[in-house]
């Protein structure tokens, strides 16, 4: 695994490195400025990016928005002092997959480098079994969308446990968004939540907290389907996705109807709430179809 550092302060750089090879990575590449980060990345192959904002030359910003024109799904974590809300919607608009404020806590950075580091690692596995078939890359920007979401907006840890093909497309919890995706790929995305996680994640919404799986619950599931989908979006520019309404299911016996020949990959995750589980089926079209969808689009 290979993972590319860039910060102007010495001091950060050599914090991440360290903590970096305690969790077993050793090949890592520096950069003190936008440039240094921009040329390694045209160089080199990375599996993740841990960069600041404020660089000279080149900011982080500029350095995030060119890998992800470039069409790179690469997980991107932002350390910075920039930590006012509307800095860190606007690094995620850009394409950033967490976000971590400076000064930085030791402990929830080594945290969040473990968990990037993770699911990097499994989700090469699962792709050495599937094949290319499955564009198992897709999952990057879901999963860090997903991480992100609960850790800065819920303030509770999910932890992910081992993706694998779904074998149907039935939801795993009593609770499901459903969010459609079409552009030059298309298909779907599900966060699935069990039934004491939609309570919970609704009481932390609206600081009260229901007593059933009410019409408060199915609009906080809702939301947080779209927040998690307009997220991973941000990091696959090049796919220019549009993201639809959330659908909200209750149960677990309701099909989804993913695209033809689409198997989804289905990432489970635990929390002190009960579970979580995040499903991804897309499929790339072919130009022709693409341009037919967005003509369609504009009509509408």
């Amino acid at each position: 695994m290979r993972v590319l550092v860039a910060d102007d302060d010495r001091n950060v750089r050599q914090l991440v490195v360290h903590l970096l090879s305690k969790i077993g990575v050793r090949e890592v590449a520096q950069a003190a400025d936008g440039d240094e980060a921009l040329a390694h990345w045209s160089q080199e192959s990375f599996d993740l990016v841990v960069i600041d904002w404020g660089m000279p030359k080149r900011t982080g910003l500029e350095v995030v928005r060119a890998i992800r024109a470039g069409g790179s799904r690469v997980p991107v974590l932002m350390v910075s002092e920039r930590s006012q809300r509307s800095q860190v919607i606007e690094a995620v608009d850009a394409g950033v997959s967490d976000y971590l404020p400076k000064p930085v806590d030791v402990d929830i950075l080594g945290d969040k480098l473990r968990r990037f580091c993770d699911h990097v690692d499994a989700l090469k596995l699962l792709k050495q079994r599937t094949g290319e078939s499955t564009r198992v890359e897709y999952l990057n920007p879901f999963i860090s969308s997903i991480i992100h979401v609960f850790d800065a907006m819920l303030h509770v840890r999910i932890v992910r446990q081992t993706p694998f093909i779904g074998v149907n497309a039935l939801p795993d919890n009593e609770v499901s968004g459903i969010i459609g995706l079409t552009g030059k790929a298309r298909g779907a995305a599900v966060v699935s939540l069990g039934r004491e996680t939609a309570i919970r994640c609704t009481e932390r919404l609206l600081g009260e907290r229901p007593t059933t799986v009410s019409a408060q619950v199915v609009d906080a599931v809702g939301e947080i389907a779209n927040i998690v989908a307009g997220g991973a979006k941000a990091q696959m520019q090049q796919l220019e996705l549009r993201v639809s309404l959330p659908s909200i299911i209750i149960g677990k016996n309701h099909l989804i109807n993913f695209p033809a020949k689409v198997i989804p990959v289905c990432i489970p995750f635990q929390c002190d709430w009960g579970p979580v589980s995040l499903q991804v089926g897309l499929k790339e079209e072919a130009p022709e179809h693409a341009a037919a969808a967005s003509a369609d689009q504009t009509v509408a």
